[in-house]
């Protein structure tokens, strides 16, 4: 067989630096793998989901070899009809368009009207509507804008452009930022407002936006003066406030993927057993709408062994597009890394992969805290905090280990955490130490493109093998006949050939696959040659071989 050749066309060619990164520290050539395809729509066939397709997923396979990849993240490309979704706005003169994305928008002045495209997984139906007009207030004054300005370039990622609407309150700016599947509204403080800010939504449809951690009401959020001022004092400046829609291309919760994380804040701090096993709703908060976050852990500053903070992060990825048959042999996840902050103290000696069962699969929620939601086996090896990336290469890779690739979801949606391994996942408290705190943090798919996460998936089908004899799995039948004709017989197309070889063997002879038959029978053959006849013909009269349980 020819060995193939460098794959050149340029709609072709690996070109994600993570994938390529994968394939070489698994030994693959890039250049000989191609890109064959796309984020698409699965159809519906019999009842079931087509596979090999997905809006969350793009497919590679090496031409040298029977291996394939599945590279999925957790932002749909495409529309309920296929359609590669575009983020950004459209200028119209007097008011702003989305282009095409899962959702309808329209912006005038400073109201939003929304309309969803299709049925939601949470229960929104298509053509449900929501308009909302918010009002700033700074200590129950309110504060004025002008008109939206489109920007030029996504102030959160460059790879966007025209992306994000721009509102001048003075004290904050409002932006509404389009990427695919989401909307992404917030407030963006520079500097210290010096009072209280309330944000009044003023919300009227069908559904209702997300709001954050400041939430006071289904409509409002608030800020006391106490915190920007704490975030003044620590130099955390500048300071955004989210809310968000988030919108999907199937209302099939198999087929979807998110990611967040769930923190405890606790206040007032509390001990390690009633810390680590936390289910005060008030304390804890779900986070599936920001572009970064990530595992933290944190003790007290004054109060001796009570601890304050503690962060565990989820991914969800559709997998459902593998191949029933698949046989997977390898997968990373991959992690973008932010930032990363380490104080005095035995605190977080890893990060590490685990299972885990969410309360949903559509949003990050308090309830994901609960430690029995989690699992305790490691699928990976730890990322200790010196080893976690947050520069040159960003990526940090968490290559899956057996039990980890035993997790991945032929049928539906892959679940993994991420977790403190040393004193979170096996619940063993750390040596406490004042203001003892690590943080390893790395981008969420809000971030959106060159920074989701990613879970790469290494596969192969088998082949198949199929019978027109009546054979059955497990059957041994015993002979089998060939026909050979080669070139050195002076043979030419038309010629009548007037032998042919026989060869008898049973499953008891102890032949395997190569080794040639000491007994051969001649008998004549009257056979004329056709014009497309190949040099070699098998003419299989039954099977020698028993076929195995599963097909190869």
């Amino acid at each position: 067989m020819p060995k193939p050749e460098k794959v050149t066309n340029p709609d072709k060619k690996v070109t994600d630096p993570v994938v390529i990164k994968y394939m070489e520290e698994h030994g693959i050539d890039h250049e000989y793998c191609e890109f064959y395809q796309d984020y698409a729509m699965p159809q519906i066939v019999d009842g079931r989901k087509e596979k090999g397709k997905s809006p969350y997923v793009k497919f590679y396979r090496d031409l040298q070899s029977n291996k394939r990849f599945l590279v999925s993240s957790a932002r749909p490309m495409v529309d309920a009809e296929g359609v590669k979704l575009v983020a950004g706005w459209a200028d119209q003169g007097n008011h702003f368009i989305a282009k095409n994305n899962l959702f309808q928008a329209t912006v005038k002045e400073n109201k939003v009207d929304l309309v969803i495209r299709n049925d939601q997984p949470d229960g929104r139906k298509a053509k449900d509507k929501l308009s909302f007009e918010p009002q700033l207030f700074l200590d129950e004054v309110e504060q004025f804008c002008g008109a939206p300005a489109l920007l030029p370039v996504d102030p959160t990622n460059s790879n966007y452009k025209e992306n994000v609407l721009e509102w001048d309150y003075v004290i904050c700016k409002r932006r509404l930022r389009l990427i695919e599947g989401g909307f992404l509204g917030s407030w963006v403080f520079a500097q210290n407002p010096g009072g209280v800010v309330r944000m009044k939504y003023n919300q009227a449809g069908d559904f209702q936006l997300k709001l954050g951690q400041f939430k006071i009401s289904a409509d409002e959020e608030q800020i006391p003066l106490s915190v920007f001022d704490k975030l003044e004092l620590e130099e955390l400046y500048p300071f955004t406030v989210s809310d968000s829609g988030t919108f999907y291309p199937d209302a099939d919760t198999e087929t979807i993927s998110v990611d967040g994380y769930v923190g405890l804040v606790a206040d007032p701090t509390l001990i390690w057993a009633n810390f680590h096993g936390a289910t005060t709703a008030n304390l804890i908060a779900g986070y599936s709408d920001g572009t970064s976050g990530g595992v933290s852990l944190a003790t007290d500053g004054d109060l001796e062994d009570k601890y304050k903070t503690l962060h565990r992060v989820i991914y969800l990825f559709d997998t459902s597009a593998l191949d029933d048959t698949a046989i997977v042999t390898a997968a990373t996840l991959s992690i973008y890394g932010t930032e990363k902050s380490q104080a005095i103290g035995d605190v977080i000696p890893g990060i590490n992969v685990y299972s885990v069962t969410p309360t949903s699969n559509t949003d990050v929620v308090a309830g994901d805290f609960v430690y029995t939601r989690y699992g305790t086996t490691e699928f990976s090896s730890d990322i200790i905090y010196a080893g976690w990336v947050t520069e040159d290469s960003f990526w940090n890779d968490f290559a899956l280990n057996a039990s980890g690739i035993a997790a991945i979801d032929v049928d539906g949606v892959s679940k993994f955490a991420l977790r403190e391994a040393t004193h979170d996942a096996p619940n063993a408290e750390p040596t406490w130490a004042t203001l003892g705190h690590f943080r390893c943090y790395g981008y969420f798919s809000e971030q959106g493109a060159g920074y989701k996460p990613k879970l790469v998936v290494t596969y192969t089908i088998p082949y198949q093998v199929t019978s027109t004899d009546g054979l059955v799995v497990g059957d041994a039948p015993i002979s089998y006949e060939v026909y050979r004709l080669t070139s050195t017989d002076g043979l030419t197309m038309g010629d009548t050939p007037t032998g042919h070889q026989f060869y008898t063997r049973t499953a008891t002879d102890g032949l395997t696959m190569g080794d040639t038959s000491a007994y051969i029978f001649w008998r004549s053959l009257i056979m004329t040659l056709k014009k497309r006849l190949l040099s070699l013909t098998l003419k299989i009269r039954s099977v020698s071989l028993s076929l195995p349980k599963r097909s190869l």
